[in-house]
């Protein structure tokens, strides 16, 4: 068996202060090369949070299908533009008709209004 000469100047001292000088700068790689990984990790979960968010959003405002709530308010939408559409023509006819009776009524009420004074003229020079 060999033996082990642990003197400072013999090569197997020399290798084991080496390696004791390499074990803290070892040991702090490590501890970086872990902190790296939960960092990877925090971030990796956090994209799935956020992917997970954006499919639900896309979901929710219908860009992904039928489903969500932009077809339903275009469709309320359409609804509404439909109704206004037809309240208008209605007030349209509404007001057509409005001006035809007070045009009427002017018509008929000036030409009594002219008879009345054609009447009432003559009753008076008649004398």
């Amino acid at each position: 068996m060999k033996s082990v000469n642990y003197a400072k100047g013999s090569p197997s001292a020399k290798r084991r202060d080496s390696q004791s000088e390499w074990l803290p700068f070892q040991g702090r790689i490590l501890e970086q090369l872990a902190e790296l990984q939960r960092k990877v990790d925090e971030s990796l979960e956090q994209g799935r949070q956020n992917g997970e968010e954006i499919r639900m959003l896309r979901k929710e405002l219908g860009l992904d299908g039928p489903h969500g709530r932009i077809p339903l308010v275009e469709a309320a939408v359409q609804t509404l533009l439909e109704r206004v559409s037809t309240l208008e023509r209605l007030r349209i006819e509404s007001d057509g008709k409005k001006k035809l009776v007070t045009g009427a009524l002017a018509l008929l009420s000036g030409g009594a209004g002219g008879a009345l004074i054609a009447l009432i003229g003559r009753l008076l020079w008649a004398r």
